[in-house]
């Protein structure tokens, strides 16, 4: 059977969480992360070797405020608990702010991107696997993408139409929704 490696964009995933996928309350769903792996697996018809989650901790500023304290604590456990998984890879990059020019506050993602990319790219050179399957809509993926395929990877896509380059849509060899149906297939089930 064909070897995969799942990359998630966890800025790009927990947005669609945010906003895409929430559940009765408005809140957003809660995904067990290592079923959301072997789904996604499945659905390449390969054997899941490993996911990968990239993202970066919340914004503190030198003297943190409570929300931010509080922020910072959510995150640390829910990467706490990533980490416990089997078969998992948690990647951290880092979170800068700057203000606009008009004096608004920007927070943006540095170095994230490149450990996906060099992740990606070093686990394809190896010849460990033989799909990659990336979620996220992000068009700074596409030339790993291209040098992946160029490898003689099959790339898989997982995306929600509501964020999506149209140039990752053009480069992936497979590409697939990311629906409700197969969301609520990775939500955490509480066993008696």
């Amino acid at each position: 059977m064909d070897k995969s490696v799942v990359f998630i964009d966890g800025g790009y995933f927990g947005k669609l969480l945010k906003y895409q996928f929430i559940d009765t309350k408005g809140l957003p769903k809660k995904i067990d992360y290592y079923k959301l792996g072997n789904i996604l697996a499945s659905k390449s018809n390969s054997e899941l070797l490993w996911t990968y989650y990239y993202d970066s901790p919340p914004y503190m500023s030198k003297e943190p405020t409570k929300e931010e304290k509080t922020r910072q604590e959510k995150f640390d456990k829910f990467i706490y608990n990533l980490k416990l998984l089997d078969k998992f890879e948690v990647r951290l990059g880092r979170l800068r702010k700057y203000n606009n020019l008009q004096g608004q506050p920007i927070f943006e993602q540095k170095g994230v991107d490149v450990l996906l990319a060099i992740d990606s790219l070093k686990l394809s050179l190896k010849s460990k696997i033989s799909k990659a399957i990336f979620v996220t809509g992000d068009s700074d993926f596409v030339p790993v993408i291209q040098a992946i395929k160029d490898e003689g990877i099959e790339v898989f896509l997982f995306y929600h139409n509501s964020s999506v380059h149209r140039q990752i849509l053009q480069v992936c060899d497979n590409k697939l929704l990311l629906d409700n149906t197969l969301i609520d297939g990775c939500l955490f089930s509480i066993h008696p």
